[in-house]
């Protein structure tokens, strides 16, 4: 059918088309721009207010101030939760009473959100923005927080007899001296309230708008240890009774343990099933320490200080510390009942002290070795010399792969450097000899480095026996400007050398980090003895005519030896025999005359030769 007049024409009806089609796009046009006119005039004049149509969580707040609105939100949160928070358990409905504290709303953020429509961001978009609003409005959700801590707080008051922990089945001894009661306390099965799922599922109800119930969901926790696994264990457990009264001991200590004692110390292991007998190391370890604390002593860390020219300023020696251990004791008591041991050692274990302050940044860690030698009899300048001997080789710091000298740590040796003479015989008088005693120092140190099990880079021992330096064979002679004593440091960090004197003996320590190497030293070993000579004496006019002062007595020579051994970890080994050759030493004197009848023969009884050094 052609609803066109016949007057009427093809291109009228197009022109008469594209007009209404203009008209409709003008009146569109014009809405468009009346409304965001209209919200953008909202906007514009009253800049305090949310523009129309906007909720929070469902609550209008289009109009109104950012003031308003928070109380707006305030009394619907309220109103929303005023029945209280509901929890829906065994068919029955608990309320956890408010939401305050429990849930936190964000409306502080999502009222910014709604303050910012029509006011941030381009032109275009702050004059559409409010158009969207007012044509489909707009709903902000706010974050929503669950406090848990305070969500458990609130199912602990409410509803804390509901839920429980599992708890394990219990061997329980009871015994005296004469009675003994042994009964398994039954295990219980736990109810356990997911707080985490909980907390999810009231965020979920928060953001749904409707204050529903919330089903709890209660988990059963079942006990590690039962009752089935316990009660075979009875008749091991009164077998164990009937070991005490025993007997511990510990070095010069001892005490019997009694039935009581015991009871209090048997527990079941709970690993692997099937589950054994086992002492409890905490009441045994408490029982222990009281009746050893004379032994025992804390553990005390040391410290290196270095100053600003890394020479080492102060050191803190670290002591070892003395505890029982305990779980060792356990498995000895344990083991001596099997064998039918009635007396029992408890053991005590070592724990190793650390070094801190730079003595960690310079891998110093432990002691590597200790050397000792008495000098008991020593004259008064001898023993002030080797006082000032040790003090210059304590706090020697040594780098690795460095050589250390004895003589270059020690420094000249003179009057002007506080060494005091000791008098020596040389031609036919007896002179003041600088650093009487030194040799004490140079084969303690030597001591030191072989139990430490450093290279031996030069010693030379005595020409004679020295009675300070028995057993023969471990001494090391120096002397101004040779011989010298040296070793080198071949581990991987730095050594500290530190030193003392403790009554007659000398005590050099070293310190660094073990590198697993083992040191083996056997016994010296002296052979090849020689008588001394008979004493000889000496003319001269400083004594009074006959008078007679001798340097020593009389010591026979011999041949000593010890064989050295070190075993890297790596599985490197190196052996070495130390040897050394002693000269007879006869008594030498002089003997005040008027006139000389011999002539002077030039002895020199100084250095390496005389046993005072």
């Amino acid at each position: 059918m052609n609803l066109t007049s016949p007057s009427e024409s093809s291109s009228d009806v197009k022109t008469r088309k594209t007009q209404s089609r203009l008209l409709l796009l003008v009146a569109i046009t014009i809405l468009i721009a009346g409304l965001g006119g209209a919200t953008w005039s909202w906007a514009s004049t009253r800049g305090d207010r949310i523009v129309p149509r906007v909720r929070i969580s469902g609550i209008a707040v289009g109009g109104m101030s950012s003031f308003e609105a928070s109380k707006a939100l305030e009394r619907a949160f309220d109103e929303r939760w005023h029945q209280g928070i509901r929890v829906q358990l065994n068919n029955k409905t608990v309320s956890l009473g408010t939401a305050t504290k429990l849930i936190d709303y964000d409306t502080r953020g999502a009222l910014a959100q709604a303050e910012q429509i029509g006011r941030a961001g381009s032109f275009s978009k702050r004059l559409l923005a409010p158009i969207v609003v007012a044509l489909f409005g707009n709903d902000i959700e706010p974050v929503i927080n669950i406090e848990k801590t305070a969500l458990e707080e609130r199912i602990t008051r409410t509803l804390g007899a509901e839920f429980h922990e599992s708890r394990d089945a219990r061997l329980v001894i009871e015994a005296s001296d004469t009675t003994s009661t042994i009964r398994v306390e039954p295990d219980r099965t736990g109810k356990h309230l997911n707080i985490d799922k909980l907390a999810e599922a009231l965020r979920e109800t928060a953001s749904s708008k409707e204050n529903l119930a919330i089903p709890l969901e209660v988990e059963e926790t079942y006990a590690a240890v039962t009752s089935a696994d316990l009660t075979p264990l009875i008749p091991s457990a009164e077998e164990w009774l009937t070991h005490a009264p025993f007997t511990l001991s510990v070095e010069n200590i001892e005490w019997k343990v009694k039935r009581a004692e015991l009871a209090d110390w048997i527990r079941t292991t709970t690993s692997t099933k099937p589950l054994t007998l086992t002492l409890d190391t905490p009441p045994l370890a408490t029982h222990l320490r009281l009746r050893t604390k004379d032994l025992l002593k804390p553990v005390h860390n040391g410290r290196i200080a270095l100053n600003e020219e890394g020479k080492a300023t102060a050191f803190e020696a670290p002591e070892e510390g003395v505890d029982v251990n305990t779980e060792a004791t356990a498995k000895s008591i344990i083991d001596g009942w099997q064998t039918g041991s009635s007396t029992i050692s408890v053991i005590l274990t070592r724990i190793e002290p650390k070094i801190l302050g730079d003595g960690e940044r310079l891998g110093i860690h432990e002691i590597i070795g200790v050397g000792r030698s008495m000098f008991g009899g020593s004259p008064a300048n001898r023993r002030k010399n080797i006082a000032l001997g040790a003090k210059k080789v304590g706090m020697t710091l040594i780098p690795p792969t460095e050589e250390f000298s004895m003589l270059k740590t020690l420094g000249t040796i003179d009057g002007a450097n506080g060494w005091l003479p000791e008098l020596v015989i040389k031609g036919n008088k007896t002179t003041p000899e600088f650093g009487g005693g030194l040799c004490q120092v140079g084969t303690t140190m030597f001591r030191a480095a072989l139990a430490s099990g450093l290279p031996i880079t030069e010693r030379r021992n005595h020409s004679y026996r020295v009675r300070y330096y028995e057993p023969a064979g471990t001494d090391a002679t120096i002397y101004d400007p040779a011989p010298d004593f040296k070793f080198k440091n071949d581990l991987t960090g730095w050594i500290l050398i530190t030193t003392r004197i403790q009554g007659d003996n000398l005590i050099f320590t070293v310190w660094g980090k073990k590198d697993g190497r083992k040191v083996e030293q056997s016994t010296s070993k002296v052979f090849n003895v020689v008588p001394a000579p008979p004493k000889k004496v000496i003319e001269t006019l400083d004594l009074k005519p006959g008078q007679e002062k001798c340097s020593e007595t009389a010591h026979a020579g011999a041949d000593a030896q010890f064989d050295y051994t070190v075993t890297y970890s790596d599985g490197n080994v190196v052996k070495k025999t130390f040897f050394s050759r002693y000269k007879p030493w006869q008594a030498v004197c002089l003997k005040g005359v008027e006139k000389l009848t011999q002539p002077v023969d030039g002895v020199d009884e100084t250095g390496v030769n005389n046993p005072n050094l």
